[in-house]
């Protein structure tokens, strides 16, 4: 695609080998004036573009999403008021402008993400519930004119749950109509149209992650590790969701640092398989029947700008701006070890990783951070170990926090030197490089400017 800046959302469409994919706002060239977010269409069997929706909106596309009934583009915005826009692919074309349908705020508070309804109401184009940070909508689209009106009512569920929910994160429309939505506190509500029918509490013992249909089930996902299968009854009002659950798994990948934090599944009902995305950015693959699952997507929450490969092992270590360092194997393109630092109130963001090197010897490595720091690591019998965070602190008080942009150690591993963005040169020398735990001592400054 053209995309000229971090792409932040894609779907593929239910009816055609399309993929609609959007991004965040671009900074503005030179010269070129204002260059808002945008959403391109393109086929995925070619690379082909298939229309472009420029200058959608400010801020970011937060998602974007086909109704199979309609085939029509949905698009939510990431501008104040999280607008909703739409468009028919019946005007697609290279080369064309096309006509946006429906332009209708949302909700102040952040959404999350939107379900659409595969079997919308006969008065209705199109259905679906916005689900976010402590609330959830139902949503119906109709006719006018030549475009789409939108009338969107938020859910109160005061009558099941006097305080609610902190955040709603996943929803499925039911063969009844009725609608299921997941919640931060492991609950599962049960709701039609704009009215709240039912709760089942501790569903999932943490946050329910995602949902779906498994075939005439209800499959979850929660942040509890768990996967779990509902049958899908009849809802008396207030009395009983009618889910009985049937089914659960823990789910345990073995040999990896997976961590259990669904955010979106896919099933493929003629396998039995089940393909949940975290929020960890890895993907599971799960088998139902043999309960077995393994990884097949893994890497960082965020930019990796820090990159070292080992000189004696089909290895690569990673940093990324996530908090995390991770080792890879490159024949495998497997994660083999992982090292996520905790966050504090003195380190509220945790480390960005911008810089990194191996040494020669391949058993001590060390990561330079945005925050003027150093971290250091022995890297023996395939095990990962921290050793410790080394502080550049800036030249004066009033001197910006800078980062350390270039990192080499020399050919034993007894000198390291640190370029750092202050302009300085920093070199340490290096005792007890053998030991679990090397020692690392400045060089005292030197009465000229390094280049």
């Amino acid at each position: 695609t053209k995309h000229n800046d971090d792409v932040t959302t894609i779907c593929v469409s239910p009816n055609k080998t399309w993929c609609a994919s959007g991004q965040k706002d671009p900074k503005d060239e030179p010269g070129k004036g204002k260059d808002l977010p945008k959403v391109y269409v393109w086929n995925y069997t070619n690379m082909k573009q298939v229309a472009l929706m420029d200058d959608v909106c400010w801020g970011k596309i937060s998602r974007v999403q086909w109704s199979k009934k309609t085939n029509l583009l949905y698009c939510l915005c990431g501008d104040d008021d999280q607008t909703l826009k739409a468009w028919d692919p019946k005007d697609f074309g290279p080369k064309k402008k096309v006509e946006t349908l429906i332009k209708q705020p949302t909700m102040r508070e952040l959404i999350y993400g939107f379900e659409i309804n595969e079997n919308p109401a006969a008065e209705n184009t199109d259905e679906f519930i916005l689900f976010g940070k402590r609330k959830f909508a139902y949503c119906y689209i109709t006719k006018s004119g030549k475009g789409l009106a939108a009338k969107i009512k938020a859910v109160s569920v005061v009558s099941l749950k006097k305080d609610g929910d902190k955040a709603y994160n996943c929803a499925q429309f039911l063969s009844d109509g009725n609608y299921a939505v997941g919640s931060s506190s492991g609950a599962i509500y049960i709701a039609k149209g704009n009215e709240a029918l039912a709760i089942l509490e501790s569903a999932h013992d943490k946050a329910v992650g995602s949902m779906l249909m498994a075939n005439d089930k209800l499959l979850t996902a929660g942040s509890d590790r768990k996967f779990k299968t509902f049958k899908v009854g009849k809802c008396e009002k207030g009395k009983s969701t009618g889910l009985e659950q049937d089914w659960e798994c823990s789910v345990e990948v073995k040999e990896s640092d997976v961590v259990m934090l669904p955010r979106a599944m896919a099933y493929n009902s003629s396998e039995g398989t089940v393909f949940c995305g975290t929020k960890t950015n890895q993907i599971v693959q799960f088998e139902m029947k043999s309960e077995d699952a393994k990884v097949i997507v893994d890497g960082h929450d965020g930019q990796i700008w820090a990159l070292a490969t080992s000189p004696n092992e089909t290895l690569f270590a990673t940093g990324g701006y996530d908090n995390a360092v991770k080792v890879w194997d490159a024949k495998t393109q497997k994660c083999i070890a992982t090292y996520e630092f905790e966050k504090d109130d003195d380190n509220p963001k945790g480390h960005q990783f911008c810089s990194g090197h191996w040494s020669n010897k391949g058993d001590m490595l060390v990561f330079g951070t945005e925050q003027s720091n150093l971290a250091v690591f022995v890297w023996r019998n395939k095990e990962l170990k921290f050793v410790s965070v080394i502080n550049i602190p800036p030249k004066t008080d009033d001197a910006e926090i800078e980062a350390v942009s270039y990192l080499r150690f020399n050919n034993d591993a007894s000198l390291l030197a640190a370029a750092h963005m202050d302009s300085n040169l920093y070199i340490y020398t290096i005792t007890k490089a053998e030991s679990e735990a090397p020692e690392f001592e400045q060089w005292a400054p030197m009465n000229h400017i390094a280049a």
